[in-house]
């Protein structure tokens, strides 16, 4: 019932059964009683009559059933309550009864979070296995951040604050997950700490965190980085990401696809901006390129994002579309190459490498279409009654 063609089957599969007659539970296969009970129950609306005001019980169930297809389930619960406030001795009362009972027991609060539109995820142990390699990575390279911050100063201290980091990294993303995680939720903890270094990075570079100016002589400057600030900020910058990325799983429920299309869009909006200072020989200082490409990745990652929800794709489409972006800017830039021979120009090297990214971007995206597209399955089926026989038509449409 997952999907939203499920609509199409139960009110063609009642209708069917009402079409071929009155029907006795007792008379066919235990999973098709309770059908069979609810032909008959619409078959002879006279024995439940509906209150004043009030819809239908089969109706409210319809209504239940359509918003749990489309993974409204917060606002199914709400007409299954209903229903059985205002039919508790109707079949369809009796027959939704477990399945609110299922609601209520996983969140007595009375609030059902609805994901994005898109395909419902379980916990897998392919996602828990994902985030826990991928933090355990993390935690080690925190280690060696948070050993820069303090200044390790020798080689136990350095790798002994590996060892925690590392442990620490494996053991709290294992018992975060021993619930299990679904694939959407892992990948959004991942890329927020991807995320979060690159807006350490930055912040370092780009707005000089920790930088300082010491001059020898008249003239003689350099800038130099303090260690110890850099390795705290990029430390606090992937915690934060991390967070961030935690706190939007539980509030959105996003699919991996649609947290594949969030980083599709910001690394390829940062990617295509530094290809565009490339065309100018990057002659623009090291802070405006740093600073435009963080506001160009974040606006492309609100807009991946956005599209996300509107359109949610399959984790798979998303990586098709990475190579075609990947593969275009190879064959721009080869290209470029081949035609200039060895004395090889920046203008055109970047310019013909941020053309080939756009096309092989758009083809893809192009291409992959109606890669999510489910396959029709339709089938029909003879269901034995009293004096006759009833056809039933269901399957995804």
């Amino acid at each position: 019932m997952r999907h939203p063609a499920s609509r199409f089957v139960c009110p063609l599969l009642f209708a069917a059964l009402a079409l071929a007659g009155p029907v006795h539970a007792e008379s066919l296969s235990p999973l098709a009683a309770p059908l069979a009970e609810a032909t008959s129950a619409t078959a002879a609306p006279a024995d439940v009559p509906a209150p004043p005001g009030t819809p239908d019980a089969w109706v409210t169930l319809q209504q239940a059933l359509l918003a749990l297809a489309e993974g409204r389930r917060d606002q199914a619960r709400t007409l299954l309550e209903r229903l059985q406030r205002e039919h508790p001795d109707h079949p369809a009362s009796r027959l939704s009864g477990p399945s609110l009972e299922r609601m209520q027991a996983r969140d007595p609060a009375g609030h059902v979070a609805d994901p994005l539109p898109g395909w419902e995820e379980r916990p897998t142990s392919w996602a828990r296995a994902e985030l826990v390699s991928f933090q355990t990575l993390a935690g080690l390279v925190y280690g060696a951040e948070l050993c820069q911050a303090l200044d390790c100063d020798s080689p136990r201290a350095f790798v002994g604050t590996l060892g925690v980091t590392t442990g620490l990294g494996l053991g709290l993303s294992l018992y975060a997950s021993r619930d299990g995680i679904t694939a959407g939720t892992a990948l959004a903890a991942n890329a927020g700490t991807l995320w979060g270094a690159w807006h350490g990075l930055v912040l370092v570079n780009g707005f000089g965190v920790g930088q300082t100016t010491q001059c020898f002589e008249p003239g003689q400057c350099f800038q130099t980085t303090d260690g110890r600030v850099m390795g705290a900020t990029l430390v606090a910058s992937q915690l934060g990401g991390l967070g961030l990325g935690l706190l939007a799983a539980h509030q959105w429920r996003p699919t991996a696809g649609q947290v594949a299309m969030v980083d599709t869009g910001g690394i390829w909006a940062g990617a295509l901006t530094l290809l565009g200072f490339g065309i100018d020989r990057f002659q623009a200082d090291e802070k405006t390129i740093f600073t435009t490409m963080m506001v160009t990745s974040d606006l492309g990652a609100v807009l991946g994002g956005l599209a996300a929800a509107a359109y949610p794709s399959s984790r798979g489409r998303m990586l098709v579309i990475d190579s075609g972006g990947l593969l275009g800017l190879l064959v721009g830039m080869g290209a470029a190459v081949l035609a200039q021979g060895d004395h090889v120009q920046q203008e055109p090297l970047f310019g013909m490498g941020l053309l080939g990214a756009a096309t092989g971007l758009g083809t893809a995206v192009w291409l992959t279409r109606d890669w999510d597209a489910p396959d029709v399955n339709a089938s029909l089926r003879v269901l034995p009654v009293p004096g006759g026989l009833g056809l039933a038509l269901g399957g995804q449409f």
